[in-house]
């Protein structure tokens, strides 16, 4: 893993600016190499975003920004912006972003989304006010509040009692064994749930 004390200034520019690349690949060694910068990274994260014209750029942005959003204004804030985006797929992680966070004043911004043409954007919004108001952010997935489905971004985030011999959890600490997913990953409305490894979820048939 690469060493935090030898990535110049110079040399994170270059890698985020990697992120916006069509290559998956590229992009993937590119935040293997910034991952370890953790929260400091997320700065970078955020003045990126609104120059990135690729939507897959902008997905990275955000994607790597969840796990910090409780602890980062410079996350939350990139968040709010995202929520305006032009892919789908960025608004549902913008929306993840919001959720994970509990913050009560992202709720003005998501309920402005609620009305959004794009059925699957105005299910996220809705889901994401759901999980602050409850002050739990497995509501983002288990959007029945089947209490079996859990949505685990950092270490403590799943139920200690939590078992199963088919659980896959992420999108960022997933454990040795798990599935760690691509920050495209298809939205989990896509496609069924026992063929998706978004969640962490008990008696999958």
């Amino acid at each position: 893993m690469p060493s935090t004390a030898r990535i110049s200034e110079e040399r994170i520019k270059e890698l985020v600016s990697t992120l916006d690349s069509k290559s998956s690949l590229d992009r993937e060694a590119a935040w293997l190499e910034l991952k370890p910068l953790g929260i400091e990274a997320v700065p970078h994260l955020a003045r990126a975003y609104p120059q990135f014209r690729r939507k897959e750029g902008r997905l990275e942005c955000v994607f790597h920004s969840i796990r910090f959003a409780r602890v980062s204004e410079n996350a939350f804030q990139l968040g709010l912006t995202a929520l305006n985006d032009r892919a789908t797929l960025v608004r549902y992680r913008a929306c993840g972003l919001l959720a994970y966070s509990l913050r009560l004043d992202a709720i003005p911004k998501l309920s402005a989304l609620i009305s959004h043409e794009d059925t699957l954007t105005a299910a996220d919004a809705r889901a994401a006010i759901d999980a602050i108001e409850h002050q739990n952010h497995h509501y983002f997935v288990d959007r029945n509040h089947s209490g079996s489905t859990f949505w685990d971004v950092n270490p403590g985030n799943i139920p200690p009692n939590f078992s199963s011999p088919r659980s896959q959890v992420a999108p960022e600490n997933a454990p040795v064994g798990a599935a760690s997913l691509p920050s495209s990953w298809p939205h989990p409305l896509h496609v069924f749930l026992s063929k998706f490894p978004y969640f962490s979820k008990k008696n999958i048939p």
